[in-house]
Formats: structure tokens, sequence, C-alpha cells
């Protein structure tokens, strides 16, 4: 048996994360693009802590933890992209500043 809650969240959820990797896969993503990325995912971190871990746990689906663990990679690597891409800039920045 199938609760629509949870089929009507799948679903949404699922359209979600299509179109975020289209947008990814086809940007050219700077440290900025990735920091305002991995910022934008703390609403869904939130969310899906609290129905995954906190006081709501459970309403949504009994596996809404493994979106919480998901998005925290998810947000904490974007975050981690943007410093490598900050750092690289600096030392092209030093190159050129040499040159």
């Amino acid at each position: 048996m199938t609760n629509i809650t949870t089929s009507l969240f799948t679903r949404c959820f699922g359209a979600q994360a299509m179109t975020c990797g289209l947008v990814l896969g086809t940007s050219n993503m700077t440290a900025f693009s990735f920091t305002a990325f991995g910022l934008a995912m703390l609403p869904y971190i939130g969310w899906n802590y609290w129905f995954g871990i906190g006081p709501g746990r459970g309403i949504v689906t009994s596996m809404m933890w493994l979106d919480f663990v998901g998005n925290v990679f998810f947000g904490a690597g974007s975050l981690y992209c943007a410093k490598l891409l900050r750092e690289q800039e600096e030392e092209d920045a030093k190159v050129a500043k040499k040159n």
C-alpha cells in the first residue's frame, strides 16, 4: 500500500533533483555559484532534519534521514568546491602578478 503523501513528495523531490542536476551539469560554476548553491541547501537540510531525525520523524517516510545525509554532503561538497576554486583563483592571481 502506498502513502499518497510519500508518493507526492518523492515525485516532487525527484523533479527537483533532476532540475538541479541539469543546471549543475550545464553551467559554468564559479566559487560564488558553489557558495550560493551550498547555502541554498540549508532549508532542505533543515526540513530533512525535522522530518528525518527530529520531532517530525516518520511523518513523511521512515527513510527521510537518508535525504538529510545526502543534502548535508551536497551542501558541504558545494562549499568545499567553492573553497578550492577560491584557492585556485588566488594562486592564478599570484602567478599573473609575477609575470
